[in-house]
């Protein structure tokens, strides 16, 4: 029986039920996951203290999840990576991916936050660098892939299982089963994170109860 027919706040009002209300689990699915370096934007060169924007190729994730800059070149390339768009909320944000100057001719620097979306992604190399590129991809290192839950978490024992297939498809449940850790949830930006390194098919599968307590008026799903 539809709430909105006892309710008039919910009918009349916009007023909705947050997950935290729902006496119910979750299961969540990443399926063959992109593997690409440029899934959101293409190898692009600059010079000494140049600021380029990145081409963007894809601006929604497969799945939201965190991005990765890739440095590519000669030795010494370096730089800083602004990237702007919306997590799986519809929340805009920014964040900035930094490889700092070295002798690596290419890098990966691994985000932590979670994008569904990217809207605009610039690089501004560094007053040294060598001759190089960079691209801006999904997040794929070990210890550092992380997917974004459809809905909001308020602690990390709200993840209750984390089952994962390797490349051959061989089923393996993460750590054991004992997954309530910032080593595998993130409560910031309510995600998972892998075990190991994305590569060929993989498929995660999180089984999860929201304990969010949402307090704003403000709808929760917003792309």
């Amino acid at each position: 029986m539809p709430l909105k027919r006892h309710y008039p706040d919910i009918r009349f009002s916009g007023n909705l039920v947050t997950p935290d209300e729902i006496d119910r689990y979750e299961q969540y699915q990443v399926i063959n996951p992109a593997i690409s370096v440029t899934f959101f934007g293409s190898a692009t060169a600059g010079t000494a203290s140049q600021a380029v924007a990145l081409g963007l190729g894809n601006t929604v994730a497969d799945y939201p999840r965190n991005v990765a800059a890739v440095f590519s070149g000669s030795a010494g390339v370096y730089g800083v990576v602004s990237v702007t768009g919306k997590n799986q909320f519809g929340e805009a944000q920014t964040e900035t991916l930094t490889q700092p100057v070295g002798t690596q001719e290419a890098a990966v620097v691994d985000g932590t936050k979670v994008f569904a979306e990217v809207t605009a992604a610039t690089v501004t190399y560094g007053t040294i660098t060598g001759t190089g590129t960079c691209s801006l991809g999904v997040g794929t290192t070990e210890g550092k892939v992380k997917f974004g839950l459809p809905a909001k978490i308020g602690a990390v024992s709200d993840v209750k299982a984390i089952t994962w297939s390797t490349k051959s498809g061989v089923p393996t449940v993460l750590n054991g089963g004992t997954v309530a850790s910032t080593d595998y949830v993130d409560t910031t930006n309510h995600a998972f994170l892998g075990s190991s390194s994305l590569e060929g098919t993989t498929v995660y599968s999180v089984l999860f109860k929201p304990s969010y307590v949402a307090e704003s008026t403000a709808k929760m799903a917003n792309l």
